[in-house]
């Protein structure tokens, strides 16, 4: 098994093209850590475990897995597959970087990302202008926008990331699952093949 300085892993041969990828995957860890280097969450936490726990949520760990609250866990390995499972994985360490940080779409393309990458990064980022159902809206006619999104909404939905959980906090949560409940059938339907997992709570049951 191969590894990078980071967490991420391949297992097998590969070729040239997939290796271009992945490297792109630890240039994303790289710059996603130093964007948000300093960055709190909610709960006063490291953001950028926000990020790490998309990434995590895209490779089957459910987002309300307790191990996603303890920091040791963030040294657990990521085995990446193919180069589209490399690029969603980049998408996911960098998709706050735009809104919440001063990295622009034009330093990603100086650092080499794809268009792929950068137009989901683009996609993905909140507008403050723009009213949440709208922009949740805009993501449905992109099914790897919609599968991002998704991953996202879980980790931002589960409360026990804060200490005390506001009235606003609760409020959120409430958007995120109804934006959750309207993206997830548009990957059924589309027959979009996932490692994502919905929580065992109520509000997921009739997704399942």
């Amino acid at each position: 098994m191969d590894e990078t300085v980071s967490l991420f892993r391949y297992e097998g041969v590969k070729d040239e093209n997939f290796l271009c990828h992945y490297a792109f995957t630890q240039t994303a860890y790289e710059t996603a850590k130093r964007a948000h280097d300093g960055q709190k969450d909610k709960g006063g936490r490291p953001y950028f475990y926000h990020p790490l726990s998309v990434c995590y949520i895209l490779h089957g760990v459910s987002a309300y897995d307790p191990r996603l609250l303890t920091d040791a866990f963030f040294e657990t390995p990521i085995c990446l597959t193919d180069e589209k499972d490399c690029d969603l994985t980049s998408i996911a360490l960098l998709h706050d970087v735009l809104e919440d940080t001063p990295i622009t779409a034009e330093d990603l393309a100086s650092l080499g990302f794809s268009e792929f990458i950068i137009s989901h990064v683009k996609k993905l980022t909140h507008k403050k202008s723009q009213r949440y159902d709208l922009y949740i809206n805009s993501l449905k006619e992109d099914t790897t926008a919609c599968l991002l999104k998704i991953a996202d909404m879980l980790h931002n939905s589960n409360l026990a990331r804060t200490k005390e959980p506001t009235k606003l906090l609760k409020q959120w949560r409430e958007r995120y699952i109804r934006g959750i409940h309207e993206l997830w059938p548009i990957l059924q339907s589309a027959g979009i093949r996932h490692n994502i997992k919905l929580p065992e709570t109520e509000e997921f049951q009739d997704l399942r």
